[in-house]
């Protein structure tokens, strides 16, 4: 089965809804050397809701870099920080003219998707992206072993993680049945 229509066919029979809203681009997870976009995600099933940070893979950035200025560096990556930070492009920051458009362009697309409360759409996490990365197989699991499957050796980076995990089990939990979760575990 096609992955992409396996989550779709999920949010359908569960009647659930994802809301996707770009937050920033910035370091997402406590090891990452380079900056990633990251959206704010509502998970909508009948009355109740979950909102979490998803940080989108590095791969993607690269493809939106790619499709709005034709390379990915870290020039482009400063001045997109700038852009996203201020809201404004500069002029006379130094760039040429060339550049100089690509970021006006650039900045359209982030006003777009700044604006945007529907998954896919040009760039965005999609929702098997999302729905990938959401399981609750380590319920049980103690921080100990969490730490040592997971290569965790500092114990602060595996108390933070592993804290997530755990809250984002309890929400789902809230969200789905027995039945409806194991669904979700099996979405890969």
């Amino acid at each position: 089965m096609d992955y992409k229509q396996q989550a779709n066919d999920f949010l359908n029979k569960t009647n659930t809804t994802i809301l996707v809203k770009f937050k920033k681009l910035d370091k997402y997870f406590i090891n990452d050397k380079e900056n990633r976009f990251v959206f704010e995600i509502k998970m909508i099933k009948n009355n109740r809701e979950y909102i979490f940070s998803f940080g989108d893979s590095i791969a993607n950035k690269e493809k939106i870099y790619l499709k709005y200025f034709g390379e990915y560096n870290n020039y482009v990556e400063k001045n997109i920080l700038n852009l996203l930070k201020t809201g404004e492009i500069n002029m006379f920051s130094g760039i040429g003219r060339g550049k100089w458009n690509k970021l006006v362009r650039f900045k359209k697309y982030i006003d777009k998707i700044k604006n945007w409360d529907k998954a896919g759409i040009d760039g965005r996490p999609d929702n098997y992206d999302i729905l990938a990365c959401l399981n609750t197989y380590d319920d049980n699991i103690t921080l100990d072993d969490f730490a040592r499957e997971y290569g965790y050796t500092i114990p602060s980076e595996a108390i933070d993680i592993y804290n997530k995990v755990k809250d984002q089990i309890l929400n789902l939990k809230l969200l789905y049945n027995d039945e409806e979760l194991e669904q979700l575990n099996n979405i890969d």
